[in-house]
Parts: C-alpha cells; sequence; structure tokens
C-alpha cells in the first residue's frame, strides 16, 4: 500500500511540475514556480507525466468468534494457548509441536527417557530385593540364611512374632533382620547378614533414583505446559490493534533459529 502511495504522490508531482513549466511560457507571475526539470530531474527527457504503480500481495485471514480457545483478536493461524498448555501439560512436548517449535522433541524425549528410567530401576530393585529374599530364606527353615530355630537357641527368645511378621509383611521382616544387632545371632555366617545388607541397600538406592525420575516427570510436565504457552503467546504476541507478530524458534545445525513474521490488519 505504501508503494502505491508513493507511485501516486510521484505522478502527481510530475503533473504539477509539467503545469508549472507551461505556465511559465505565458506568463512573467510563474517563473518562481518549480520548472519540470528542477522538480523531477530524473523525468527531464519524458515530456508527459506518467503513473507508476507497485503492487504486492496481502494475504487477508479471519477469525470467528466461534473458535474456541483462539483470542477472536487474534489472526487465523494464530496458536491457542490454553490449548498448547493443556496438551504440554498432558504429554510434554506436544504444545510446542503445535506451535511450530521443534523443542518439543526434546521434551517428549525427556518424558521417554524418564518413564524408561523409572521402570528399568523398579525392575533392577525388585531385583535385589528378589535376591536379598533368597540369601535370606524363610525363618522357618533352618537351613536359611537367617533361621528363627537358630536365632531362639541362641538367644532363648520366641520367634513366634517374628515369624507372624514375616508372613504378614516381609520388607518389614527383612528390615528387622538386617538392621537390628538384637536379631545378628539367627545369621548362618556373618558374610551371610552383609550380603544381604548390600542387597538390600542397592535395591533402597534404585528405588530412591526412581522416586527421584518420577518427580522429575511431573516437573517436566509443568516445564514444557509454562514452555508451551510462552510459545504460543510469542506466536500470537499483539504489538498494536491492528498489528500482530508471530514468531518461532527452532534448532537448526546446532544453533537456535528464530523467524518472525509481522501481519497487520485493516
Amino acid at each position: 500500500m505504501k508503494a502505491v502511495l508513493a507511485a501516486g504522490a510521484l505522478a502527481t508531482l510530475c503533473a504539477c511540475a509539467h503545469t508549472a513549466h507551461a505556465a511559465s511560457m505565458y506568463s512573467p507571475l510563474a517563473l518562481p514556480v518549480l520548472t519540470r526539470t528542477e522538480a523531477v530531474p530524473a523525468l527531464a527527457s519524458d515530456p508527459s507525466p506518467r503513473l507508476m504503480l507497485a503492487q504486492r500481495t496481502i494475504d487477508r485471514e479471519w477469525i470467528t468468534r466461534a473458535d474456541s480457545l483462539v483470542d477472536p483478536n487474534y489472526l487465523r493461524g494464530g496458536k491457542s494457548e490454553p490449548g498448547a498448555m493443556s496438551m504440554s501439560l498432558l504429554l510434554p512436548g506436544a504444545g510446542q509441536l503445535y506451535v511450530g517449535e521443534r523443542s518439543g522433541f526434546l521434551y517428549l524425549a525427556a518424558e521417554a527417557a524418564a518413564i524408561a528410567g523409572v521402570v528399568i530401576l523398579n525392575n533392577k530393585a525388585d531385583d535385589y530385593n528378589a535376591e536379598a529374599a533368597r540369601i535370606a530364606g524363610a525363618p522357618t527353615d533352618s537351613a536359611s540364611g537367617w533361621s528363627s530355630s537358630r536365632w531362639s537357641k541362641a538367644t532363648g527368645g520366641d520367634p513366634a512374632e517374628l515369624e507372624a511378621l514375616y508372613a504378614a509383611d516381609p520388607h518389614a521382616y527383612y528390615q528387622v533382620i538386617g538392621d537390628n544387632p538384637a536379631y545378628a545371632a539367627g545369621w548362618a555366617t556373618t558374610s551371610d547378614q552383609e550380603q544381604f545388607v548390600d542387597t538390600r541397600e542397592l535395591a533402597d538406592n534404585r528405588l530412591h533414583r526412581a522416586h527421584a525420575l518420577t518427580s522429575a516427570l511431573w516437573i517436566n510436565h509443568l516445564v514444557s505446559a509454562a514452555d508451551a504457552l510462552r510459545a504460543a503467546r510469542i506466536y500470537n504476541l499483539p504489538l498494536r490493534d491492528n498489528l500482530r507478530l508471530k514468531g518461532n524458534v527452532r534448532w537448526r545445525h546446532g544453533s537456535p533459529d528464530v523467524r518472525v513474521a509481522l501481519s497487520g490488519t485493516f
């Protein structure tokens, strides 16, 4: 539009200059008026004014109030901010991909890696706990690593309560015979007890790491949702009542690639 206006102004100026030159030939009063040559030197060789037009393509986009989750002031082609945030809250990275940012793949990769890590660590903890249970054995078996009859014979204590604990909650039972020195006499050898304790520690370590990754999963959901909201807001960022700035940030060839488009409505 600016090009059209500029061309029109140039043609008008040429026409005025031509009229002024003609007037200067017949009236002394017109001498102070600029001649055609003085006004537009570039057109001195052309005795007649020309209208030069420039054209550019203008894409008009419209939006209706029926479009849900979208600000009616935004152009069609804009991105829903609540929609992008909700997508990434449910599946990290989905909102970024909806907006057009490839950073969504990073959130998806982090989500997949964390889930895989939780599964692997939990399985490894189960394996270590199963190994510890094998080392300790059943308390009622005299050949087990820890035997209630062996403990009762060495201390004179009643193993009935401990055997009941084993039947009700094996995890609590293993913790008692492993951590409480009062039950050390029930172990066949000191080596069995140390191996049992070490294996249980390995299982607990894997469980702690799995819990940490689970927390990281929730954090990834929240951070991804906030980032998706940011990305959609930048994409639809309003500059003035009739202007919109649409931005896009991508990772390209090892460095960020920022693209910004300015759209005007009239």
